[in-house]
């Protein structure tokens, strides 16, 4: 894997969209077969920040770099009833290296097909300073490639566009702070990444279409013990300022070109306290405020040089409490959490002239919502263990799904999203049983069945009318009644001496259970997100060398609300080969889609083909 996304790709359980290889500039990551192509309903933190955007729910996957993170731990289903609404299908938990000694180092140049190449760099020290240590940290990487023509030949009609690569061109850096003392932790943390990516179409724009994002994070938190208990505190600041070129012609003197800028912005500040308490419990109480920020603006270049203003402000305010409860010896662990949040939606504002009816101030909007989770595990024996637990989860509607109207994907792909200002809160139910077989040294199984029922559920529809400015067809995020999901669940892992095998396999089935509002949706899957998934991967050492393989398959999924498109099944195959060269050298070769499978992950676009990694990495401890 090159990014972290296509790594956690291959969990059980997890559908990752990676539609155009390292040149994505949405790629995504969803739990429990929640619509595989949005993020939102699948939280992820990265050193306990949520990066999901309030206005969107996105998450930039290529700003973090695969070498920065220590360890990641995946929590399925419904996490709402600590995490909020972005939880709904899960929490995906990010935790970055730290320093473990005085001075340490890493330095990575790689060079790959498609005019590829980058660069990635890190320096952290860790020094006695007083009864504590102080610990430093700063990062930095740089990437580049000439990318490859994604759309299909079948595709390519427009007579007055060029069909270029989709190119890339990405920088970004950080610094760490912070202090350990016997009794806690205090850090602060500011990030500052930029990249520019190509959609594959020019007419006459320099770079052709294209979307540049800069993300700007600050982050202050700290943790302790507290007597018997322990308390936590985290702060933090996000901006995310997106632009977009877009173009288009359809005769000779209908050349358009719209300039989108987004101003996004999230602020947030939470806290925890824990305590032991009788009876072999521990309570935590916690509360969170998050305040979401968003501004945008399309402007038209070309006639009718008019421009489109929308906006919009989310506050949430919450509370929840949860007891972890060790009851005794041979009798079930018990978790159970509690949590009360206040949605607040105002100075939503939009303005197009293409509907003048709908343009002006959008009425301001409150949700309330109690969500929880109940679950327990139980030790069979000394090699086997089961759990079941039972959670509801809630999430309130991204404010750009609610005031954004704007053009989106490009050639065949453009579509234009209108925003809906009376799009409400969706809630889902779970309910799982799982376990943890140990049967021999080094061998895991974990398998896993759930059942899911959402209501109110949010899903992009095809409103079948055009949007009068660009004559494409309109699409708007609405509330469909109900959705059942269930599947299973399996993963295998397999450690012994030079050998290793990792296997997954998810089964999942989303359908559209009821919709009055739109009825001809009543039945229908989930678009993005396969019935089938598996991946096995399977590693050696030698004492010259480690070699890996790794197998994907992914099943047919469709790609519209009415199931009349499908993407194509499809399979991948890995290789990947790495040796110690001495004085903290490593040298790696990488083979991907060594087949060469032109697979599609969308309906317009194909994948990369095969492509060839070389890498040299310097790390020093």
């Amino acid at each position: 894997a090159v990014k972290l996304d296509e790594a956690l790709a291959l969990v059980a359980g997890a559908a990752g969209n990676r539609t155009y290889g390292g040149s994505s500039y949405s790629a995504t990551v969803s739990l429990r077969g929640l619509a595989g192509n949005q993020q939102g309903r699948t939280l992820v933190l990265v050193d306990g920040v949520p990066v999901n955007t309030s206005a969107t729910g996105s998450v930039n996957w290529n700003r973090i770099p695969l070498e920065m993170v220590e360890r990641v731990e995946v929590f399925k289903g419904p996490g709402s009833s600590v995490y909020g609404g972005d939880a709904v299908g899960g929490v995906i938990n990010i935790i970055t290296r730290r320093p473990r000694g005085r001075m340490e180092a890493f330095a990575v140049g790689e060079a790959a097909s498609y005019q590829t190449d980058g660069q990635r760099l890190m320096a952290a020290s860790r020094l006695k300073l007083g009864p504590g240590e102080l610990i430093l940290r700063a990062y930095g990487y740089h990437g580049q490639s000439g990318g490859y023509n994604s759309t299909p030949e079948a595709l390519r009609t427009s007579v007055y566009a060029s069909y270029i690569n989709r190119y890339y061109r990405e920088h970004g850096a950080g610094f760490l702070g912070g202090y350990d003392w016997s009794s806690g932790r205090a850090e602060f943390e500011y990030t500052d990444t930029d990249d520019i990516r190509g959609e594959g179409l020019r007419i006459r724009a320099e770079d052709g279409t294209n979307r540049r994002m800069g993300f700007t994070t600050f982050r202050a938190s700290g943790e302790g013990r507290l007597g018997e208990g322990e308390w936590r505190l985290l702060a933090y600041r996000q901006r995310d300022f997106y632009r977009r070129l877009n173009e288009s012609q359809t005769s000779p003197t209908n050349y358009q070109r719209i300039d989108t800028t987004v101003d996004r912005r999230d602020y947030s500040i939470s806290g925890s306290v824990s305590h032991p308490a009788p009876g072999r419990q521990k309570l935590t109480l916690g509360g969170e405020f998050k305040a979401g920020r968003v501004d945008g603006v399309d402007l038209y270049k070309t006639s009718p040089y008019s421009s489109l203003n929308d906006a919009g402000k989310m506050d949430v305010y919450a509370f929840y409490l949860q007891d972890d409860w060790t009851p005794g010896d041979g009798l079930p662990t018990v978790l159970a959490s509690l949590r009360y949040d206040a949605a607040h939606f105002y100075d939503g504002y939009y303005n197009n002239p293409s509907f003048p009816t709908l343009s002006g101030p959008i009425a301001s909007q409150d949700w309330r919502a109690v969500t929880w989770r109940a679950s327990a595990r139980q030790k069979l024996s000394a090699w086997a263990s089961a759990y079941l637990s039972y959670s509801r989860g809630f999430r309130q509607p991204s404010v750009e799904d609610m005031v954004f109207t704007m053009v989106r994907g490009s050639g065949a792909n453009q579509k234009v999203y209108s925003g809906n200002p009376g799009l409400g809160p969706e809630r889902l139910d779970t309910y799982e049983v799982g376990g943890d077989l140990d049967p021999l040294e080094g061998l895991r199984f974990s398998p896993s069945l759930y059942y899911s029922r959402g209501w109110d559920f949010i899903y992009n529809i095809n409103t079948g009318r055009l949007d009068p400015g660009t004559g494409k067809p309109l699409y708007q995020y609405q509330n469909v009644s109900a959705v059942d999901v269930y599947g299973a669940e399996g993963e295998l892992r397999y450690d012994r001496g030079p050998a290793s095998l990792r296997a997954s396999y998810t089964y999942n089935h989303s359908r559209i259970s009821e919709s009055p509002q739109s009825p001809g949706l009543q039945g229908n899957l989930l678009v993005y997100n396969p019935q089938h998934q598996a991946g096995v991967t399977v590693g050696w050492r030698f004492p010259w060398a480690d070699f890996s393989a790794v197998w994907r398959y992914r099943s047919g999924q469709f790609s519209d609300d009415a199931n009349t498109q499908c993407v194509s099944p499809y399979s991948t195959l890995a290789f990947k080969a790495s040796r110690k060269l001495g004085a903290g050298f490593t040298l790696s070769a990488a083979l991907e889609n060594a087949l060469n499978k032109r697979y599609q992950e969308s309906a317009t676009d194909l994948a990369p083909g095969r492509t060839v990694r070389g890498v040299l990495a310097w790390e020093f401890r």
